[in-house]
């Protein structure tokens, strides 16, 4: 039998514009696409809602133009967890590919269409909800790229799944956009980078309108729903100014940053970032939101940007942000490095009880994108609408009644109850509490914890049915994930404390020989030591003085004058009262 195997674009389009496409956008004479035949053009006539990452999706977009391996790898462990759709020129050869790599259709769709590229984040559809839970709607940009095959497939989506789709292709809403430079709390707060502001001035060359930050604003609030929106400044050496480069909403309430070495590269520019937002902006519950962090790896030479091989603008950004959530499981981008354990790990703990996989992306990155990049995500047509925020850790002096837990839920068909799991150990032993309606105005639901002691953590989930008989769980992994709060011991001494306060999370590589990096996450700021001390406790080596971060700290150092032998890595407070040592070999 002859099969045909489909072969990778040996050249393909890059996400950033070429040379060739920059001089034909600045000639004036690309016109964006107009055979949008499903496409409405006026903004939806009725309330949106933009939904959040991690909510319930039914379907994930790839468009195979490129990058096989990180795509099969990609569909393998999606068509687990939704449909997968499949863009591509030949679908028999993308089925012999996949079959030739032990990766069945099951739970795919493949549709035949032109494209120019694999970058279907950026010029794929949005979802929204009409009133927040009732229907299904897609909102489609302008594509920031002059690349017209990609930029009408939002049309293409909306035909197979039977919904409209809403563009924002004609003056006064004519709005030039990209999916990689946008990302939502599902509550009515999106953020981007001020990019969305040039591409959109008077200096634009797509020939739209001279939009003001404000027109912009209303826009985005008249399609999609978005109430405010911080617009950051752009980093200075990601290259195309996309925040999924950098950044990640994990909920409602919570950013996943990409951290760099103290001062290094775009390190500084992200913290000024997220300096602007906790400043001026409020989660919808009026609380600052919160702000976790993950290491940024290098580049393939050792060195961060703008020092990584291909010149001051290289598209080889790393980052560990890029990920993609599908319902249960978060794929998370990979280079076969030492960090990337250290960044599944880090992936683990952040949300707990998901399957978090990696994905080789040494290849993809060199084009300027990684799994977000690559993928599109499409909501759940009947929605069930889970939205909490979390409850926060408990000091002992305040740990005096019950621990009362809110959440907006939701349903076209109306809620027929809601109830609250929780537990203290997280894996056993989950009572369950009645959740009741307080307020049918906002759908909020409320049930109390029973005080617990101190010292004591606290486990939770949310379980809710809608009058239609559909029922979902938040965390969507629940139980095995969960949410979780602390409750403070007063009989903590201070140094047991500060024990929990800050660790040495990493040592890589070990053994070394050259360089060495070292991670340390911490809780509070704090002035610190950080020493190549040797097995008798002599000093051998400084690594770092100074202070210490909220988050992930990374240092780097050259090791090479150091002789063979095991050593300590020693960090220690500048009071001395903490120490914490390593074990690090030296070859």
């Amino acid at each position: 039998v002859f099969s045909i195997i489909a072969q990778e674009n040996p050249n393909p389009l890059p996400r950033y514009m070429t040379e060739a496409e920059k001089a034909l956008v600045k000639s004036g004479k690309y016109q964006t696409p107009v055979n949008n035949i499903r496409a409405i053009t006026d903004p939806p006539p009725f309330p949106t809602r933009r939904f959040g990452e991690w909510e319930e999706l039914q379907a994930i977009i790839v468009t195979w133009a490129a990058y096989f391996p990180a795509l099969s790898e990609i569909v393998k462990y999606s068509k687990e967890e939704v449909e997968v759709i499949n863009i591509c020129q030949d679908s028999l050869s993308i089925k012999n590919y996949l079959a030739s790599n032990g990766i069945d259709t099951l739970n795919m769709t493949f549709i035949q269409a032109p494209f120019n590229t694999v970058w279907v984040r950026d010029y794929g559809p949005n979802t929204v909800y009409k009133n927040d839970v009732d229907s299904l709607v897609l909102i489609d940009w302008i594509y920031n790229r002059p690349r017209p095959a990609d930029d009408v497939i939002p049309d293409l989506i909306a035909e197979h799944l039977g919904v409209p789709v809403y563009a924002t292709i004609n003056a006064p809403n004519d709005l030039v956009h990209t999916g990689g430079n946008y990302m939502g709390d599902g509550l009515g707060t999106g953020f981007s980078s001020r990019l969305v502001l040039e591409e959109n001035d008077a200096s634009n060359h797509f020939g739209t309108s001279n939009h003001s930050e404000e027109d912009i604003e209303n826009i985005m609030n008249s399609y999609m729903g978005i109430e405010q929106y911080p617009k950051m400044q752009s980093l200075l050496y990601d290259g195309i100014n996309h925040i999924d480069m950098h950044m990640k909403m994990l909920d409602e309430q919570t950013l996943l940053l990409g951290e760099f070495p103290a001062n290094i590269s775009d390190g500084p520019r992200i913290e000024e970032n997220i300096q602007f937002v906790l400043d001026n902006f409020k989660t919808k519950w009026g609380t600052d939101f919160k702000i976790e962090r993950i290491v940024q790896p290098p580049c393939a030479n050792g060195n961060y940007p703008p020092n990584c091989q291909g010149g001051f603008f290289s598209a080889e950004y790393r980052t560990y942000t890029n990920a993609l959530f599908v319902n249960k499981t978060i794929l998370v981008p990979t280079y076969n490095t030492s960090m990337d354990e250290i960044a599944l790990d880090r992936w683990r703990e952040l949300k707990p009880g998901y399957k978090v996989y990696g994905i080789d992306c040494r290849q993809i990155i060199n084009a300027g994108g990684a799994i977000h990049c690559v993928t599109k995500e499409v909501g759940a047509s009947d929605p069930l609408w889970i939205a909490h925020r979390e409850l926060d850790d408990i000091s002992a002096e305040n740990n005096s009644s019950d621990y009362t837990v809110d959440a907006t839920i939701d349903h076209r068909s109306g809620i027929a109850s809601a109830s609250l799991f929780w537990s203290v150990d997280g894996t056993l032993n989950y009572q369950e509490v009645p959740m009741q309606l307080i307020d049918t105005d906002e759908n909020l639901w409320s049930a109390d914890i029973p005080r617990q002691a101190d010292g004591t953590s606290v486990y939770y989930y949310i379980l809710a049915h809608a009058n239609s008989g559909k029922s979902i769980l938040r965390p969507l992994p629940a139980p095995e994930a969960y949410f979780k709060f602390e409750i403070e011991s007063l009989n903590t001494s201070s140094s047991e404390i500060g024990q929990l306060d800050f660790k040495i999370s990493g040592v890589y590589p070990n053994p070394a020989s050259d360089e060495l990096n070292i991670l340390v996450e911490s809780s509070n700021r704090k002035d610190i030591e950080i020493h190549v001390i040797d097995q008798t406790g002599k000093h051998v080596l400084n690594l770092f003085k100074g202070k210490l971060e909220r988050g992930t700290n990374v240092y780097l150092k050259n090791i090479e004058t150091v002789p063979s032998g095991i050593y300590f890595i020693q960090l220690k407070t500048a009071d001395s009262n903490l120490v914490l040592l390593e074990k690090l070999i030296i070859l």
